[in-house]
């Protein structure tokens, strides 16, 4: 019996000290004015903050409204709800030399955990040599100058301004019968740049004149130069009678000729019909229109004749 008292009591002991553990009186300081013992009271559960490489983090926990100690989930007092920063998890990287088309880096420290880093990219690029003539600039065109990477086939070109003519005049010269001539005009002495115009050699040639051809039979015409000998000739086609008017018929008399309906051709001069058939000619002759008078015998009271006309 003595012994189940005794062993009631040291439980009583233990939940005591337990409680004067959870009171104000323990390691964190409780506020000045706050009562040396109570009991505590929490307001709603404060979740913590995870640290990270450079800032710290804070435990979840209760606060006592009273002495603002902290508390966890199972009410054992927090000495701190500070969590301390975790600090770089570094890693060395060499350092890598860039080439003509990838970037490189010098040599840095990364964290695995965080975007912390001393990189820095060396830019990606060509080693070019220096500008060289490639193509030389003329008056027409422009040159070309050309660098190329010393270290693979990668090159730029660059245009260089075409020069300007070289301007020489030339005085125009008249075209002659048998040689060429020209306009003034001007030319480059460093290319073929010109403002030439040749005059092409020609005669002076009169009209045509001079033709042969008749009112029925083809001729040829001439005409010449007013410089030189030269003369050309071409044929033409005959010229046809010029009939002009109709004459009109004219009877013949006793002592005048007449004539029959004609036209005369001003150029031959040669008479045709009506129907422009020529005729030899288109005279009716004079001439008297004699009647026949036959002979009569005389008689005892009258008179005769022999045969006569009148």
């Amino acid at each position: 019996m003595k012994y189940s008292i005794r062993i009631l009591l040291i439980t009583l002991l233990s939940v005591l000290c337990v409680l004067s553990f959870s009171a104000c009186n323990v390691e964190e300081t409780p506020e000045p004015d706050a009562p040396a013992s109570h009991e505590h009271v929490f307001g709603e559960w404060i979740d913590g903050s995870s640290p990270n490489c450079e800032t710290g983090g804070t435990l979840g926990h209760y606060t006592c409204s009273i002495c603002k100690l902290h508390f966890n989930k199972e009410g054992v007092q927090l000495p701190s709800i500070t969590v301390e920063k975790l600090g770089h998890d570094i890693a060395i990287y060499e350092e890598k030399a860039p080439t003509c088309t990838e970037d490189g880096h010098g040599k840095y420290m990364a964290c695995s955990r965080c975007d912390f880093s001393t990189y820095v990219k060396i830019t990606a690029g060509h080693k070019l040599g220096e500008w060289e003539l490639d193509t030389p600039a003329t008056c027409a065109i422009d040159g070309i100058e050309k660098r190329s990477c010393t270290v693979c086939d990668y090159y730029e070109t660059r245009n260089i301004q075409k020069l300007q003519h070289n301007i020489i005049s030339h005085e125009a010269k008249e075209p002659s019968c048998t040689e060429i001539g020209w306009a003034a005009y001007e030319s480059c002495s460093l290319c073929d740049y010109t403002t030439y115009v040749e005059l092409t050699k020609s005669h002076t040639l009169s009209d045509w004149h001079a033709s042969t051809a008749s009112c029925t039979e083809a001729g040829f015409e001439k005409r010449e130069c007013e410089i030189c000998d030269y003369e050309e000739t071409r044929e033409t086609e005959a010229k046809g009678h010029a009939f002009g008017e109709l004459i009109p018929t004219k009877e013949a008399s006793c002592t005048e000729n007449g004539c029959v309906a004609h036209y005369i051709c001003s150029a031959c001069k040669k008479i045709f019909d009506e129907n422009k058939n020529e005729l030899l000619s288109a005279v009716i002759p004079a001439s008297h229109k004699l009647i026949n008078h036959p002979a009569k015998l005389p008689t005892c009271t009258e008179k005769g004749w022999d045969a006569y006309v009148s």
